[in-house]
């Protein structure tokens, strides 16, 4: 596995941000379509390789996921290989300071506009509600089950839980999954079971997804944004993690065969965006379409890493977004809000451009003088108090 000085993985980096590209493609597009700066004329005019970038756009939560469940296992066995004595207390507190101080920051800043904002337009409503978040949304948010508020509150007659509000279905399910995978861990002690148990879940997913899409077709929502419909690609993420510790010497020795898992995987990647459109309520996608996207993926990165990427400069500059890309996603319903007269001028590539620029600017300020910062003296602070008691 190629790291730079930094500790950084090159390869990762650049996957994440390619997936939080396809996010803000997806709700920059939502938003000009939804708002009436797009019309359906309009659109046909469009270049295909825009309708196509913004249509499967939600596929990048579904990279996301499996770029997380990599990155933790990672972080949480590190080289153990009795799992049973993994530090579970150092791994919720890594994750405590990594997720809440941003998650909070955003929600108070979200919340103090309606205090600052009386008239509450099509936009306000459309990025954050017209009423002040309920108590029901505050305590799905505290307790990490909001993507379970969100399939319920978005399934009653004219309601939208709003945009900036909405990303948070998938921080819950990424916490839902690692708050029991410590423990699956140290009960399943080695990793046979412990594989057994990620494919298990893998099958899970398709299986959850088919049964949703059978019962209600046209809610989306519930068959991709329900915790059993993406515990799957996460459970990926974590598996890619075991394969690579256990291969990638072997794939070091056969660079051809490693790249020919590489290009298996982009083909793979590549078809199943350009031939799956999950949001066809007549087309069975959803079930599988997210699955086999992974799957390119996982290819890519099993391939991949074997490589020594580290000099690759292109490459560290092409992952720096996905360096900051929490950051950028709790963010960027804010920064829709806030550059919205001035990304509408313009075609819907410039307007892009534009918004990934700016929110590259502000997820690259918030990291440095925030996210960083918080996560350090939150782990000090909670590894102090371990030390001495």
């Amino acid at each position: 596995m190629s790291k730079t000085s930094a500790g950084r993985i090159p390869l990762i980096d650049g996957a994440r941000s390619l997936s939080i590209l396809l996010v803000l493609a997806a709700h920059l597009a939502d938003m000009r379509f939804t708002l009436g700066i797009d019309t359906h004329a309009a659109l046909s005019g469009y270049s295909p390789t825009w309708m196509l970038l913004q249509r499967n756009g939600f596929y990048g939560v579904s990279l996301f996921f499996l770029l997380s469940g990599f990155l933790i296992t990672k972080v949480l066995v590190r080289d153990e290989q009795d799992f049973s004595q993994l530090d579970v207390r150092d791994f919720y507190v890594r994750r405590a300071a990594r997720v809440l101080p941003l998650l909070l920051l955003t929600c108070l800043t979200a919340l103090s506009l309606f205090l600052f904002i009386a008239e509450r337009p099509p936009l306000f409503q459309y990025l954050f509600q017209r009423n002040p978040p309920t108590a029901g949304l505050w305590a799905s948010v505290a307790t990490f089950s909001f993507n379970w508020y969100r399939i319920w509150f978005d399934s009653l007659p004219r309601h939208f839980v709003g945009l900036h509000w909405g990303l948070l279905w998938s921080l819950s399910i990424e916490e839902q999954f690692y708050l029991a995978y410590p423990w699956l861990l140290k009960s399943l002690k080695n990793l046979k079971s412990v594989t057994l148990a990620l494919g298990s879940i893998i099958l899970l997913g398709p299986l959850s997804r088919w049964l949703c899409y059978r019962v209600w077709p046209e809610n989306r929502l519930l068959c991709l944004t329900n915790s059993f419909g993406a515990f799957d690609l996460i459970a990926m993420g974590c598996l890619l993690y075991f394969l690579h510790r256990k291969t990638n010497e072997r794939l070091r020795q056969t660079p051809a065969l490693a790249l020919t898992i590489v290009i298996s995987g982009i083909a793979l990647f590549a078809a199943a965006y350009r031939f799956t459109d999950i949001w066809d309520i007549s087309r069975p996608d959803v079930i599988f379409g997210p699955s086999l996207l992974d799957a390119g993926l996982f290819l890519v990165l099993w391939g991949g890493l074997s490589f020594d990427l580290s000099g690759w400069r292109w490459l560290r500059l092409a992952g720096m977004p996905g360096e900051w890309s929490y950051g950028l996603y709790l963010w960027h319903g804010m920064i829709l809000f806030a550059a919205y007269a001035f990304l509408i001028r313009w075609s819907p590539w410039t307007s892009f451009g534009w918004f990934v620029a700016i929110n590259c600017a502000i997820g690259w300020l918030s990291f440095v003088a925030f996210e960083r910062p918080a996560n350090q003296w939150i782990r000090q602070t909670l590894g102090k108090q371990q030390k001495q008691s």
